[in-house]
């Protein structure tokens, strides 16, 4: 029981920018690569993974991109407000309209070719 004990309050080695995270969804990737595409997880590790130590190098670009990340969600909430989301909203349903009339006449004309 003791062993069992002394596992779980055992600090793991410190978490470096380089270092390849040895659990969770994105297990084998580094933090730097984290960081590049889901840094709330970086912020998720930080506030739940106690018993992990991290590197300096490590915090400071996780950090970083916490604070780049929080930045482009901000724009992207006040792009919305002040109504320029709607235009790109638009143009994005215009372009899916478009792929779907191309998709629904490529379909027709395959079928009147084996009909």
């Amino acid at each position: 029981m003791d062993k069992l004990m002394n596992t779980t309050t055992e600090r793991a080695p410190a978490l470096g920018l380089t270092t390849p995270l040895t659990f969770g969804k994105y297990q084998g990737l580094t933090v730097e690569s984290v960081a590049k595409f889901d840094p709330a997880y970086l912020l998720w590790i930080k506030q739940n993974v106690t018993r992990l130590e991290w590197a300096d190098d490590a915090l400071a670009y996780a950090k970083k991109a916490w604070s780049r990340d929080y930045r482009q969600k901000m724009d992207r909430q006040n792009a919305w407000a002040w109504g320029f989301g709607r235009d790109a909203r638009d143009a994005r349903d215009r372009q899916t309209m478009k792929r779907l009339r191309i998709e629904i006449e490529e379909n027709a004309r395959h079928r009147r070719q084996h009909d």
